[in-house]
């Protein structure tokens, strides 16, 4: 929930702090980021190297983005079975002399053959003074375990435009995503979500909901994850905040969104 609060709070602190960081163009920006998400996982599925160059600004393209995109295809062969919801997208902005350069960065997952990967895209969708800066111009692709090691902060990469690729494999992990957060996920048996509520009733001790309920399956630097099986055909989980003994609050969360506040703080 913290990540969540911080990304969208650096979203808002984009569009209405800094040069040219304006509200009005997000609906529009989130469609044309939307469509360049499709295109790039249709065209990896069909491993088709020329589609995927042809997606990134002319600015960027060169030989060595193109062995770039042949390294990317054998890394991940689809298909695609699932991308994530457009993320809260952060937008940098210049307007002088009407002229305009447009850009949306973020980051989202993805699942192919049962695992996840983590793309950050960003997109030059309008720039009248050089329109071969028009396209993709930075795409990150992680495998789960690399996105982990990032998001955890033990592993630091260096910021490049173009393709850079970012490969890890830990044998010990399982690493899955959690309202678009990648989390160490290991099974627990499945919780009932109205055992849950009544427990809230009259209890926010941590210690004594573990105690009822068992270990939970994944943890972060705020809080823990248990399992609470399928709803509608898809993944739910209690996610519970807490400081030191102490329940803040509690959520149910899917893969890719939030879904409801159990518990409020």
């Amino acid at each position: 929930m913290m990540k969540k609060i911080i990304a969208t709070l650096l979203c808002i602190a984009c569009l209405f702090w800094g040069s040219g960081c304006n509200s009005f163009f997000v609906d529009e920006e989130r469609e044309i980021y939307k469509k360049t998400m499709k295109d790039l996982f249709t065209a990896l599925d069909q491993q088709n190297v020329d589609a995927i160059y042809e997606l990134f600004a002319p600015a960027m393209q060169n030989e060595a983005l193109a062995e770039k995109i042949e390294e990317l295809i054998s890394v991940y062969a689809g298909p695609t079975e699932k991308i994530g919801e457009v993320p809260p997208l952060q937008g940098e902005g210049s307007y002088e002399m009407g002229e305009k350069c447009l850009t949306a960065c973020g980051t989202f997952p993805v699942v192919s053959d049962g695992r996840y990967y983590w793309c950050y895209l960003e997109l030059m969708y309008e720039n009248t003074v050089d329109e071969s800066r028009i396209g993709i111009t930075q795409l990150d692709f992680y495998t789960d375990d690399a996105y982990y090691e990032f998001w955890s902060g033990d592993a630091r990469y260096q910021e490049a435009k173009g393709l850079n690729l970012y490969l890890k494999d830990v044998d010990d992990n399982n690493i899955i995503s959690i309202n678009n957060y990648p989390y160490d996920y290991h099974p627990v048996q499945t919780i009932d979500l109205e055992d849950a509520k009544r427990f809230f009733e009259t209890s926010t001790s941590m210690k004594d909901f573990a105690g009822k309920f068992g270990e939970p399956a994944s943890t972060d630097e705020f809080g823990c994850v248990y399992p609470l099986g399928k709803q509608d055909g898809e993944d739910r989980y209690l996610y519970i905040a807490h400081e030191d003994d102490e329940i803040l609050y509690c959520e149910i969360l899917g893969n890719f969104s939030y879904i409801d506040t159990v518990l409020e703080e």
